[in-house]
């Protein structure tokens, strides 16, 4: 059932267009969600880049 919950959860993000943080644990499945989202995203046609928040919190405060 949770699996069902954030498949709706991450196609209602990808009707929005808006920046989107995924959070878990490693090895959760974030990067997987982030890709169903931008594939589901108006912004499919554009480059999908995956940034490792644990390298540096401060760049990820800044990026925010």
């Amino acid at each position: 059932m949770a699996m069902l919950e954030h498949r709706a959860q991450l196609q209602r993000a990808a009707s929005v267009d808006a920046s989107v943080l995924l959070r878990g644990e490693t090895g959760s499945g974030k990067e997987a969600a982030a890709k169903a989202l931008h594939a589901a995203s108006q912004r499919h046609g554009g480059p999908f880049i995956v940034f490792e928040a644990s390298a540096s919190t401060e760049l990820l405060d800044s990026q925010l």
